[in-house]
């Protein structure tokens, strides 16, 4: 192996890499960069604490579910000359299954007739009577029949009735 050479260096003029690099910043940079940080941090400290404290602390109303479901019966009172019977049925179904649901976390509103029975609810029988009255008129030949649609009303009135003092009797106990 022959020695190795040593490469010959040239002569030329570049300036030291010094000269095309910035100075290194004084501590007052340094200083001022985190003062800023600081007061960033402290902006959305303040704008997040006191965000919240306009916020009034009071909980929501709560909802009188018998209210509700007596207005609900109420308004489709008025709408008994213009849907049909089905559809009041239904709107009356839907009505007192809500209200169990809503009190009482009675999964009936998201099942038929036939799988609530099947699960044997601890329902007063006018209950129970009055929900398949109100599935018989659901799937009956729909027609107008303001008549008889006061009439499903005033019962499921009266089955609401029933059954909010049923369950109020029951707490009370």
């Amino acid at each position: 192996m022959p020695p190795e050479e040593e490469l010959p260096t040239l002569k030329h003029e570049l300036p030291a890499p010094e000269t095309y690099l910035p100075g290194t910043p004084t501590w007052y940079y340094w200083a001022a960069a985190a003062v800023a940080i600081l007061l960033i941090i402290l902006t959305i400290w303040a704008y997040r604490y006191f965000k919240n404290k306009r916020k009034p602390s009071t909980p929501p109303p709560l909802v009188d579910h018998f209210e509700l479901a007596k207005k609900q019966l109420t308004q489709l009172t008025s709408q008994c000359s213009e849907k049909n019977l089905a559809e009041v049925a239904a709107q009356c179904s839907l009505t007192l299954r809500g209200y169990l649901a809503y009190t009482h976390a009675e999964p009936a509103l998201y099942e038929t007739i036939e799988e609530s029975q099947a699960r044997q609810l601890d329902l007063p029988e006018e209950v129970t009577l009055h929900l398949n009255d109100l599935n018989e008129a659901k799937y009956s030949a729909s027609k107008i029949d303001e008549e008889r649609a006061q009439e499903l009303i005033k019962d499921t009135t009266a089955t609401l009735t029933t059954l909010h003092q049923t369950f109020t009797q029951h707490e009370t106990h």
